[in-house]
């Protein structure tokens, strides 16, 4: 009969488990790398949108030349302020619809919306606050 142990799945490259000290150690080191990767919260926003209307585009099965394109689209709203007070997951897949727009491409707004992580894309504009 085999005895098994229960891991922790913290272990060093000699297969040797890490010690709790060294865990912790870890953790932090990696929880600063995220935070250093991104020098304000603006540009962090700003790439992850862009990689999720890159996200949209392979999932649409769009050419590459027309998601950076939308990548484009992407960047200016943000540069202009236009996505403020809306989250990200719906900025991005009106992105995309706008340059499908734009290239005369057939996507409905449905086809974007089943790919995004959200529900539909609304073409009214937001309720005053």
């Amino acid at each position: 009969m085999v005895a098994s142990r229960q891991q922790s799945g913290a272990f060093e490259r000699n297969g040797n488990e890490l010690s709790s000290t060294k865990r912790c150690q870890l953790n932090r080191l990696r929880h600063e790398q995220s935070r250093a990767r991104w020098q304000s919260k603006a540009e962090r926003n700003l790439g992850y949108g862009l990689g999720e209307v890159q996200r949209l585009g392979s999932s649409l099965g769009l050419a590459d030349r027309i998601r950076n394109r939308a990548c484009v689209r992407f960047r200016n709203a943000h540069a202009e302020q236009l996505a403020v007070g809306r989250s990200l997951e719906s900025v991005a897949p009106a992105s995309v619809y706008a340059m499908c727009r734009c290239l005369g491409l057939r996507q409905t707004r449905t086809e974007i919306a089943a790919c995004a992580p959200v529900t539909k894309i609304s073409s009214r504009p937001p309720t005053g606050r």
